[in-house]
């Protein structure tokens, strides 16, 4: 993601400067808002930043300190970088897992109620549907997915999404997509609360990546280029 220790660092300061590309909002004052997704994300967002600000303090402290050789404030920039990198760590079970948890909870409900548990009639329906749906290439499969959802063809929609892993009807991209305005027939206001979470977790998970990443360049644990294992 870096090709030099110079651009990690660089993209730190930034950070640390401007904030995050990508932000989230930060939520109405009252509890339900605040342990929402975007709540949660907001606060996990709060914590990196604070992390980031604090790093970089540190840093130019040591990049300052006229005491220290080039080697010396190198090898000190890479032990404050491994020391972050574990806060990060800390900070990603504690703080991202649960966003993660909370999607996965509201995907949950989504599923519709149409398929009772151990209704072997209703599984067998939707192999019968797949095993037409086979002939088809992905685009009519496509075709036929989009066409379930405008019309409310639970069985159709439920048979193409349900399928096994193994043996995927649509790609996955296309699969999300149309989960997503699936959720948003049935239920508006599920989708939407699934929405957000999607939204939180994907700017979350970027915030957190980026700032890992350029953390492990700066304590070497990851080649950067020609520069970053250099000694």
């Amino acid at each position: 993601m870096f090709r030099t220790k110079g651009e990690a660092r660089q993209h730190l300061k930034d950070r640390a400067r401007f904030g995050f590309d990508y932000q989230l909002p930060e939520p109405e004052a009252n509890e339900r808002s605040r342990q929402s997704p975007s709540g949660r994300g907001y606060a996990a967002q709060l914590a990196l930043m604070e992390l980031v600000a604090k790093f970089d303090r540190e840093a130019q402290a040591v990049e300052r300190d006229d005491r220290l050789s080039r080697k010396g404030q190198s090898e000190r920039l890479a032990e404050l970088a491994r020391e972050a990198m574990q806060r990060v760590d800390v900070l990603r079970v504690r703080l991202c897992d649960q966003i993660e948890t909370d999607l996965t909870e509201l995907q949950k409900q989504a599923v519709s109620p149409t398929r009772k548990p151990g209704d072997i009639e209703r599984l067998m329906l939707e192999r019968e549907v797949r095993d037409r749906l086979l002939a088809m290439n992905d685009v009519r499969r496509i075709e036929v997915l989009h066409s379930a959802i405008e019309s409310g063809d639970t069985l159709t929609v439920e048979a193409i999404l349900g399928a096994p892993k193994i043996v995927p009807l649509v790609p996955a991209e296309s699969a999300a997509e149309a989960r997503q305005r699936w959720y948003a027939r049935q239920n508006p206001e599920l989708a939407a609360q699934i929405e957000d979470a999607v939204i939180a977790r994907d700017t979350v998970r970027s915030n957190f990546e980026g700032t890992r990443a350029a953390l492990e360049a700066l304590a070497g644990v990851e080649p950067a280029g020609e520069v970053v294992g250099k000694k």
